[in-house]
Order: C-alpha cells, then sequence, then structure tokens
C-alpha cells in the first residue's frame, strides 16, 4: 500500500496522484495502474449556488414576527393595554436588524451593518427608557457611549483595512479604547449621577490596557523578539 509523501493519506493502486493534495507518488512496490478502477468518482464542476437575499430575510422576517406576535397576544389577552409584550418585541427588532445588514447590503457591508446594529441598540435602550418611565439614563450617558464605541470601531476597522495598524498594534489600539471608554463610562456617569466628575474604578482599568498596549507595541517594534515569539507561541 502507497502513502502520500507529503500528507500521508493512503492511497490505491489506481491513483497516481494523492486525492488530498495532489502530489504525485511514485512507488515502485506499488506502481500505478491507470487500468483499475478508480476508487473515487472525478471533481465535478463545483455550482455557484445564489442565495436570493430578499427570501432569506422574508424567512428571518417570519421566524422572529411568529414569536412577536404570540407575545402581542399573550399580553393583550391577559390584561387592558400592552405591558411587558413591547420589551420582548422591541428586542425581536433589534436583534431582526442584526441579520438586516449581512442579508442586503453587498458593499461596505461592515461598515454599515456596524452603524445599523449600534442604531438598533440605541432604539432599544430607548424604547426601554421611554416605558419604564426611569429617567434619563439612556439619552445622557448610554447613547453618549454608544455612539463613541461605534465610531471608535469603525476607526479601528478602517485603519486595519487600510494597513494603517497591523499585527499585534492591533490589540495593543484595541486595549487603549477599552481603557479610553472606561473612564468615559466613569465620567458621564459620575457627571450625571453624582453632579461633579470623579474618577475611582476606571483607573484600574485604564492603566493595566495602556501598560499592556505598551508592552504589545514594544514586542511588536522589536523584530527579532517578535520572531522568536511567532516561532514559539505561534502568535
Amino acid at each position: 500500500m502507497s502513502y502520500c509523501v507529503n500528507c500521508g493519506v493512503e492511497m490505491e493502486k489506481s491513483q497516481g496522484k494523492c486525492p488530498l493534495c495532489g502530489t504525485v507518488v511514485q512507488n515502485p512496490m506499488e506502481p500505478y495502474d491507470p487500468r483499475i478502477k478508480k476508487m473515487y468518482p472525478q471533481r465535478s464542476a463545483e455550482q455557484n449556488l445564489t442565495i436570493n437575499r430578499r427570501y432569506y430575510l422574508l424567512l428571518i422576517a417570519i421566524a422572529f414576527l411568529v414569536p412577536a406576535a404570540v407575545c402581542f397576544l399573550l399580553d393583550w389577552i391577559s390584561g387592558p393595554g400592552l405591558s411587558w409584550s413591547l420589551y420582548a418585541i422591541g428586542a425581536m427588532v433589534m436583534v431582526f436588524v442584526f441579520f438586516l445588514g449581512p442579508g442586503l447590503l453587498v458593499k461596505h457591508k461592515v461598515y454599515i451593518c456596524i452603524v445599523l446594529d449600534g442604531a438598533a441598540v440605541c432604539g432599544f435602550l430607548a424604547l426601554v427608557e421611554y416605558l419604564s418611565g426611569s429617567g434619563e439614563w439612556f439619552s445622557k450617558i448610554v447613547f453618549p457611549l454608544l455612539v463613541l464605541t461605534v465610531f471608535a470601531t469603525l476607526a479601528m476597522l478602517a485603519s486595519i483595512r487600510q494597513k494603517i495598524i497591523k499585527g499585534l498594534i492591533i490589540p495593543a489600539v484595541a486595549l487603549v479604547l477599552i481603557g479610553i471608554l472606561s473612564v468615559a463610562t466613569e465620567l458621564l456617569i459620575a457627571s450625571n449621577v453624582e453632579g461633579h466628575l470623579a474618577l475611582s474604578w476606571s483607573p484600574v482599568v485604564l492603566v493595566p490596557c495602556f501598560l499592556v498596549a505598551l508592552a504589545l507595541f514594544l514586542i511588536h517594534m522589536n523584530q527579532p523578539l517578535r520572531s522568536e515569539l511567532h516561532r514559539r507561541l505561534h502568535i
């Protein structure tokens, strides 16, 4: 029995080359005999299957519409007016928007999907604030943080695609952004809840993020060290 010298796949006499990697194998003890019936059929041309995006979205919409209708009817039957079902319906609409971008868009899909997802989350949380009547926590705290997060994500993604940042610089920038977002979160909460700007827990997040980001940056700039880490840890 012959074995591929490249990947080790076991081969029959009817196979002159590896069925997995295509390497030609010559074994004088087990010569290739083209007269023997081949074990595997010839590879047929791959079919280019196209998915109707509207049909895909229709199926997703039906999958969300059924539980939304059930929640609506149960809430309507159980008491006067609507209460808890609006939360469930809003959440389902938000999740449906997550599928909407990939299902409809072709060009600039990732950027527009991030904006749509951020808008969907904003809409759902605004609905929660309106239904609960629990103050202006969304408009004063959550909304600015979501906008900042979306813009930071878009900027980082564009920098990666344009190869402005690469390698270990990517996680370093991500850590810096996490540290900045933690500080922004605490400042917004302190200014709107306590009435003054103060920092307490966010530096605990910020400082380690910056130190680890600095270490990653130094490793990235040191070519011998980076090559050694890649060789040993495959990173």
